[in-house]
């Protein structure tokens, strides 16, 4: 059975080979940027300024769902995040939540998920400069 990203980063960090979670690089998916939005550079700027201010402050809610032992509300919240990270060129970022998803889904350990989650929102935040970054450049094209 082929292990996924996630299972691959928790791997690391149980063998003691690192204290930190592993930073893996991401970037924008240019292609799937282009095929959604096209020419249409105010949606674009739209969507990445509505992730930016509404949608990434909701991924803070998972973790007070998670000390609660709330899967079904886990699982639901992830289910309804997970299409924002494609809107803004977010798509590895978009299978790993789909991952975490169907860990909760599948009633994986606790200790795990919770585990999961923190290797998952750790490479979130790590990428939210990269979304921040291509907002502003955006911004500066509407301008021109």
């Amino acid at each position: 059975m082929a292990s996924t990203q996630l299972d691959q980063k928790d791997m690391t960090m149980e063998e003691g080979s690192r204290l930190e979670p592993m930073t893996l690089s991401y970037s924008l998916d240019r292609n799937l940027l282009n095929e959604l939005y096209g020419d249409d550079i105010d949606y674009a700027t739209s969507m990445f300024e509505t992730f930016l201010e509404e949608v990434l402050p909701e991924f803070n809610t998972i973790e007070p769902l998670l000390e609660q032992q709330r899967w079904e509300d886990v699982r639901q919240l992830a289910h309804k995040l997970r299409p924002t990270l494609g809107m803004v060129g977010l798509s590895d970022m978009e299978m790993l939540l789909a991952q975490f998803e169907v860990a909760v889904e599948t009633s994986v350990e606790s200790k795990r998920i919770h585990r999961l989650w923190h290797l998952f929102h750790a490479d979130l935040m790590s990428c939210k400069p990269l979304v921040e970054a291509e907002w502003q450049r955006l911004l500066t094209k509407t301008k021109s």
